[in-house]
């Protein structure tokens, strides 16, 4: 006996695009370190501490990944029709629903700054004051979202009629839907800068601290199996009536 295959399957979903990694954060340049101490006196007068010097500003933050793109739902199977006046045979049918997408994986933050170096202190505002000190180094960025899973989506629904004069003319038939895509990967947090060095021109300040992390993607669901149904019929017109939706 002659069989067929019918394979009708719905589209994938698809796969989320990456957006790219965090900004780096821009530098400080020579605006971001302290100004000198200054001092009267001198040549046999008393120096005096006339002006401290600064502290090294913060290091400035990086930039947030942006969240990556979403994987897109799969499609259900397209529609068909088929009439035959005559029917032989075994006809096999499969009608998958699309799989889901991947999403796409979360970029890195950006790197911070380093911090501003703090201002050299003349001996009377050192004593006076104590040692300048550095900026912290900016922190780094947080890393992207990861994209989500797209779903899988339904298989396809099966509705056969056929004439009660011939004998059932399905064979294998498989309607199940679709996986779920998978989740991105969540993007990493972005280095922090280092730290100014100090006054005293030995120690710096602390770095700053690498970026958080981005948040996980939501895990998709898988489709359901299609409806079946397969039945005789008292027929004029046709031995077999197929519909897949």
């Amino acid at each position: 006996m002659t069989s067929y295959n019918i394979i009708i399957n719905g589209v994938r979903g698809s796969d989320g695009l990456p957006q790219g990694n965090g900004k780096n954060a821009d530098p400080l340049g020579p605006s971001g370190n302290g100004a000198a101490g200054q001092q009267t006196g001198g040549k046999g007068s008393k120096k005096t501490c006339s002006l401290k010097a600064g502290n090294g500003s913060p290091g400035n933050p990086g930039g947030i990944a942006p969240p990556a793109g979403h994987g897109q739902d799969g499609d259900p199977p397209p529609l068909l029709t088929l009439k035959c006046g005559q029917f032989s045979g075994t006809l096999n049918i499969q009608t998958y629903g699309g799989n889901g997408g991947t999403g796409a994986n979360g970029g890195t933050g950006g790197a911070g700054s380093d911090g501003g170096a703090g201002g050299s202190q003349p001996e009377s505002c050192l004593n006076a004051y104590g040692d300048s000190l550095g900026g912290p180094g900016g922190p780094g960025g947080s890393g992207g979202n990861a994209g989500n899973a797209g779903n899988g989506a339904r298989g396809g629904n099966i509705d056969a009629t056929y004439s009660s004069k011939i004998a059932n003319p399905l064979g294998n038939v498989s309607n199940q839907g679709g996986t779920a895509g998978n989740v991105g990967t969540i993007g990493s947090g972005g280095a922090g800068g280092n730290g100014g060095l100090n006054g005293d021109g030995k120690t710096s300040a602390s770095n700053g601290g690498l970026g958080a992390l981005g948040n996980a993607g939501s895990v998709g669901s898988s489709g359901n199996s299609g409806s079946f149904l397969c039945q005789p019929a008292e027929t004029s017109d046709f031995q077999l009536l197929l519909t897949i939706s």
